[in-house]
Parts: structure tokens; sequence; C-alpha cells
């Protein structure tokens, strides 16, 4: 009884595929065509915005984590490596810990986002500007 039941809903949609207007699955196929085009283009646009605004915030975010760099006194501390290395190497797990204490992390979390969603957009800007820049 089930195979009869299969091959009677095949034949009925052969049936109903017969009565299709001829050219219609060309126009099925190129409205996903053009569908996916315009797709591409419109994320191509929505990076470059994301791009352009992380590019913009990079800056803003350097010069806060520079200046959270120099209220804090980790680059004092960090510049120890380069003068006192002896020292450095001898009370290096308590140099690690000062170094942590002292690290802005408000300016490098703000600053780190923004290159990495810059990066990130970037990266899907030229995946979908090979595509957008052919077709033009």
């Amino acid at each position: 009884m089930h195979q009869n039941a299969s091959s009677f809903r095949i034949i009925s949609m052969e049936q109903n595929f017969s009565k299709l207007p001829d050219g219609l699955l060309n126009k099925v196929l190129s409205r996903i065509k053009t569908e996916e085009k315009l797709a591409k283009r419109r994320r191509f646009v929505l990076f470059s915005f994301i791009f352009a605004g992380s590019l913009a915030a990079i800056f803003p975010a350097f010069n806060m984590l520079r200046e959270g760099l120099s209220e804090s006194g980790f680059i004092q501390f960090f510049s120890l490596i380069f003068s006192d290395f002896e020292i450095v190497s001898l009370y290096w797990r308590n140099f690690i810990w000062a170094l942590l204490e002292t690290l802005p992390f408000a300016g490098s979390a703000v600053f780190l986002t923004a290159v990495f969603v810059s990066l990130g957009s970037l990266k899907f800007l030229v995946r979908d500007a090979k595509f957008v820049l052919r077709r033009a």
C-alpha cells in the first residue's frame, strides 16, 4: 500500500509539472541569480559602512589606550624589561602581576574590538568586492 501511494504522488506531480507554462524554469532561475547579485551588493555596502566606522573608531580608541597606559604607569613597568632585565628575570612572577595590574583593560578592549571589527569587515568586503567590481 505504501509503495502505491508514493507512486501515485509521483505521477500526480508529473502531471502538475506538465501544466506549467514554458520558460517558467528559466524565469525562476534568472530571478534567483538576480536576487543573489542584489544580496551581494547589499552586503558589500553594509560591510563598507562597518569598515569605515570601525576604521574611524580605531583612532579615538588608540588615544584612549595610550592615555590609559601613561596614566597607569604600565609604560614605566614595561620599560624595566629593557633597562634591568636581570632584576625582571629574577622576579618575573611579581613583574608579570605588576604589568597585569597596571594594564588598562577598558582601553585595550575598546582598541582591540575596533581593530578586530575592521579586520573582519575588511575580509568580507574583499570577498564581496571581487564579485561586485567584476560584474560592474
